[in-house]
């Protein structure tokens, strides 16, 4: 009887191996038949780590790279440094400096190399000690000369006792808006330094919003400083609630392991794809301005990486055209070149050339700088559409549960923010993302999963991030450009100019306009330009100027220096009575004013002959209506808001081409002639010719102004061709031969209808005043080229 039973034990046991211990099994198991994630544990298998992670102290890590138990358990790294393949070392891109490591390009201590120290007011920037972009360096100091009282608008031009520094100019009162403190015009809404009233500083991690020093949306002031109670174990939920030894904290609830698509750092879950201080990988941290994008340190909204910081090369003073490149004293950054004046529609704001009306460091006035999530638009702060601003920072009240449908309405605990009501659960379009309901498809900062926020300057679209240019610019390899003057996207993205030419009217052209030399892409005149003075490249010294190809230090008699060339103030369209004072498009410099003269401007009714520039064309498309436009064409092209176009302002011709007003609406035109109407066909203003009796069917016409009563002028697609025509309107009903139809000739088409020709050959359509075909399917007089 024991024998037998020994056998069955036997058997039993021998199964058991066969089949892996799975953790049903409660005896007889060891290392080798154990299936992961169970381990044999006292002949018993239980719960273990996944494969890639090791137990310590209670606790699944990852030694290959755990800054606490790097390469084994309880060896952690020194602070500073991170796990790298199970070794200890320093993050990428920075340096080793007694134990420390440092990053060379901006430590004050170690610019350039370890031990070489700033001075007291420099700053490490590009590994060299200098002043940021907006300060300059005065008496050893660096200075914001746009408010500093003692060096306003420059070192050592000081304001008097009762003056007060505003956008580098010393005033007798500050503007509205704004209050002196210290002599100083500030913001007490939005200064960090002066937050509610002058010297009230914020500490170190909060923002000034609405005159009070707040923390940064979805942080929480836990005695003073500012934590995420959704991923704090030290604060979880709420501030003190800290998660026992070997638990998380998950969307503000202590739990055993991190969720899907996360990774435990240190005592948090984080998200390498997008965590800036845990970037790729555990303790990474993104250097200066850098963000983390798709696991890399890099910079987002078409800026560059300039020794970590990520700056745009349009309007920065120290990296003018690209890294590295400093514009000198009193000049100013402006499109990518150092000049004396700002462009059009800019002001100068400490060195820095910006639009009031959309920057963000300067909205409507030198130094107020929109916060808490707000962009410039129009001179003002405001937050993106769809978001409130509810406690200084602009919030999506539709799934913030602080903030559920309207500021102040908080959720109760255990709930969450759906469609702006607090709900148990998200709805089944929605995806719980740090315990809030967002939708994946259209979240900025949740982009087809949860954490996988957008750069700046993309939206979400179907779960995938893209690139959102502005009217007039182009997405080409992820930046807005320009195609009508980009020479490596000349018309088209990928459209590269060869050597040498210049992109004009988004076409590559070999030759500049007379007078005038291809130089890295742009048109120039060398007998003047300083930058390639007498040949392309060729550029003077600091303080000397341009004057018939040659460098000199002074100008010939008759002639200024304007950022480093030698013009005539009387008779330069650019520099009209002064540097920087340039004439509107339509106007000419004349004895240093700008003027506007019957023979000179555009669109004057053409006399005897047009001035030299201009040419003498045909505006009407459906008359005659003779006018002086400036020409253009090979290499010449139009100031902004002007299209080079033929005759009739069409597209294509075989004549010269001049400059035609563009407009959307006949408001559009009111700038260049009253007698002149938008034709929406083309884009552009033309003439207006009237018959006495009006146009009637098939006929161009130009926003109705010239068709009979009755008619309508519609624009008509025909084929490819697009033309705006006088046709009558009809319910049901039209004259004989003619056929009451919809779009483009359709009998299934819906209102509008309009009167077309019938025909059953192409001789029923000779009697149309254009150019048209007998459309068979349709049996009906269409137009063709």
């Amino acid at each position: 009887m024991m024998q037998w039973v020994s056998r069955l034990v036997a058997i039993v046991l021998l199964l058991g191996l066969g089949a892996g211990c799975t953790g049903n099994t409660p005896f007889q198991c060891d290392e080798t038949n154990c299936e992961s994630p169970y381990e044999c544990v006292d002949n018993t298998c239980v719960l273990g780590c996944p494969r890639d992670e090791t137990k310590c102290n209670d606790q699944c890590v990852n030694l290959t790279y755990s800054s606490q138990h790097c390469g084994s358990c309880g060896n952690a790294c020194p602070t500073g440094q991170q796990c790298i393949d199970k070794k200890c070392g320093c993050p990428s891109e920075t340096t080793l400096c007694n134990d420390v490591c440092t990053d060379l390009f901006n430590s004050k201590e170690n610019c350039g190399a370890c031990g070489k120290a700033c001075d007291a007011g420099l700053f490490c920037v590009a590994g060299k000690c200098q002043c940021p972009a907006e300060a300059t360096l005065c008496d050893g100091v660096c200075v914001k000369t746009a408010n500093d009282p003692k060096h306003c608008g420059g070192c050592g031009k000081a304001c008097s006792g009762e003056e007060a520094c505003s956008a580098g100019s010393c005033l007798s009162s500050c503007p509205t808006g704004q209050v002196a403190c210290s002599g100083s015009c500030v913001d007490t809404n939005s200064s960090s330094e002066h937050c509610g009233g002058c010297d009230k500083a914020c500490a170190t991690g909060k923002s000034c919003a609405n005159g009070s020093c707040q923390c940064p949306q979805g942080e929480t002031d836990c005695s003073g400083t500012c934590v995420d109670i959704r991923s704090s174990a030290k604060h979880c939920g709420t501030c003190g609630t800290a998660c026992g030894t070997g638990k998380v904290c998950v969307n503000g609830a202590c739990t055993a392991s991190c969720p899907s698509g996360q990774t435990l750092c240190g005592d948090q879950c984080v998200d390498l794809t997008s965590d800036s201080k845990n970037c790729g990988t555990c303790s990474n941290v993104c250097s200066g301005s850098l963000q983390c994008i798709n696991k890399a340190c890099a910079c987002s909204g078409g800026t560059t990486n300039c020794s970590n910081q990520c700056v745009d090369t349009n309007t920065n003073r120290s990296h003018c055209g690209g890294c590295g490149k400093a514009c000198g004293d009193g000049l100013s950054c402006s499109s990518g070149a150092c000049k004396s004046s700002c462009g059009a529609g800019e002001t100068s704001c400490s060195g820095v050339c910006v639009n009031l009306q959309t920057s963000t460091d300067h909205c409507g006035q030198c130094g107020t700088k929109c916060t808490g999530g707000t962009s410039c638009s129009s001179g003002k702060c405001a937050c993106p559409s769809g978001q409130t601003l509810c406690s200084g920072f602009c919030t999506d009240t539709s799934q913030n549960t602080q903030h559920c449908g309207s500021c102040g309405n908080a959720c109760p605990s255990g709930q969450l923010c759906s469609g702006g009501s607090c709900k148990s659960q998200c709805a089944s379009s929605e995806t719980l993302c740090g315990g809030q309901c967002v939708n994946t498809k259209t979240s900025a900062k949740h982009c087809g999963s949860c954490n996988n926020a957008c750069p700046t300057g993309q939206s979400c679209e179907s779960g995938s991030c893209k690139l959102v240019c502005s009217s007039g610019t182009t997405a080409c390899s992820g930046q807005c450009v320009n195609t009508s003057t980009n020479v490596a996207h000349c018309g088209g993205c990928g459209k590269a100019c060869s050597s040498g030419q210049a992109c004009v009217s988004g076409a590559c052209k070999s030759t500049c306009s007379s007078g005038t030399t291809s130089c890295s892409g742009s048109c120039v005149d060398l007998q003047t330009d300083a930058k390639n003075c007498g040949s392309c490249g060729k550029a003077c010294a600091s303080g000397e100027t341009c004057s018939a190809g040659a460098c000199k230090s002074t100008c010939s008699s008759g002639t200024t220096s304007c950022g480093g060339s030698c013009v005539n103030l009387q008779t330069d369209s650019k520099h009209c009575g002064a540097c920087g004072n340039a004439c509107p498009s339509n106007q000419t410099c004349q004895s240093g004013a700008c003027k506007a003269t019957s023979t000179g401007s555009a669109y004057a009714p053409c006399t005897a002959s047009c001035p030299t520039g201009f040419v003498c064309l045909n505006t009407d498309p459906s008359g005659t209506d003779m006018r002086c436009l400036r020409q253009c064409g090979t290499a010449t092209a139009c100031p902004t808001g002007f299209a080079c176009r033929y005759e009739n302002g069409r597209t294509s011709g075989n004549s010269k081409q001049g400059c035609f007003k563009e407009c959307k609406a006949q408001s559009g035109c009111s700038t260049v002639g009253t007698s002149l109407g938008c034709w929406l066909t083309w884009g552009v203003c033309v003439g207006q010719a009237k018959a006495a009796t009006g146009r009637k069917g098939y006929e161009d016409c130009v926003n109705n102004a010239n068709c009979d009563t009755g008619f309508e002028c519609i624009d008509v697609r025909f084929q490819t061709e697009v033309r705006t025509l006088c046709m009558k309107t009809c319910t049901l009903t039209c004259p004989a031969a003619f056929a009451c139809r919809g779009a483009e000739g359709s009998a299934t088409a819906g209102a509008p209808k309009h009167c077309y020709r019938r025909c059953t050959s192409l001789s029923d359509c000779s009697s149309t005043s254009v150019n048209t075909y007998c459309s068979t399917s349709r049996a009906v007089c269409l137009v063709q080229k």
